[in-house]
């Protein structure tokens, strides 16, 4: 399955009757697996506290979930692929749950994961939705630091990301109540209101937490090649490679360096570079002008990479 997200299948056998049907029963799971986390994720997120930390982890959830889900809805699409290639199957050596995996309809599992990505899209807006609202009362009445730095990020991040829906989408499409009762009129309000009452904050929090994000994602986020270490080499062709990065799913918290004996989750990548991936970069030496010091002749000798992840 992991060479079929990758679509490397062409450079794999063909996969035998067995194989065939044991793919076909885990792509069925896991897509039945996935419609049911996303409702039971949506149950939970309708009844969690109206805190900062509870809605990031709530977000935090269903864009973990979503990204699941888009992995079965292209494991679904290669089954069909193995379904037309087991044409060929002797039915008769079949168990009735076998023949069943073979005549399965996958475009449904495939519309089923659909809709459950959507419901997920949806219950995404709503608690931004609210997570702005929050934030809107807490720059309005607290004076705590610490709640107006997160109040004016959040009021900020979901402010932008909402009007830019309300800009695009009708309101009578939605299916949740709250978001087709809310109005592109009364999003664009509160922003201004939220950058308005601390512009400074606003400006910081936000330079703050774009800073620590890219953080991360060079910390912790790891690459498709060398161990995890290296980015892909469709990073070289276009900028959309660079950007190809798994995060874990729950994100490590830093490692002291103070701490004896303290190793952290993911290697140093820069420190394992040349041990993993030295055959993908090619150094060309060439040699600069000659200078003199003390009646010495110098060259300077300069390494150009071809490659460099």
């Amino acid at each position: 399955m992991a060479a079929a997200h990758h679509g490397l299948t062409k450079e794999l056998p063909r996969a035998s009757a067995l194989e065939t049907l044991l793919i076909l029963e885990s792509i069925k799971l896991e897509s039945d697996n996935q419609v049911t986390q996303s409702q039971d994720l949506i149950h939970k997120s309708d009844e969690i506290e109206h805190t900062f930390p509870a809605f990031e982890q709530a977000l935090w959830d269903i864009h973990v979930t979503e990204n699941e889900i888009r992995n079965a809805f292209s494991a679904c699409e290669y089954a069909g692929v193995l379904q037309r290639a087991a044409r060929r199957v002797n039915r008769k050596q079949l168990s009735e749950e076998q023949a069943a995996l073979l005549d399965k309809d996958y475009q449904q599992e495939q519309l089923n994961l659909s809709n459950a990505a959507r419901q997920l899209k949806e219950k995404k807006l709503e608690l931004r939705v609210h997570r702005m609202n929050l934030a809107c009362r807490k720059l309005q009445e607290s004076s705590v630091l610490r709640e107006r730095i997160f109040a004016a990020y959040y009021a900020d991040l979901d402010g932008a990301l909402l009007q830019a829906v309300y800009q695009t989408a009708d309101p009578s499409n939605f299916v949740r109540d709250m978001l087709r009762e809310t109005t592109a009129e009364e999003i664009n309000e509160k922003l201004s209101q939220a950058r308005e009452a601390d512009a400074a904050l606003v400006e910081k929090t936000r330079l703050f937490f774009t800073g620590l994000h890219w953080w991360l994602r060079g910390r912790y986020g790891q690459g498709p090649e060398g161990l995890g270490l290296l980015k892909s080499a469709a990073a070289l062709q276009t900028p959309a490679g660079q950007f190809g990065l798994y995060m874990p799913v729950e994100t490590p918290r830093p490692t002291d360096p103070m701490e004896f004996q303290s190793v952290p989750e993911v290697a140093r990548r820069h420190h394992y570079i040349w041990m993993y991936e030295y055959r993908r970069i090619t150094p060309q030496f060439a040699r600069s002008d000659v200078s003199r010091t003390k009646g010495e002749n110098r060259v300077k000798e300069v390494i150009k990479l071809r490659r460099f992840y």
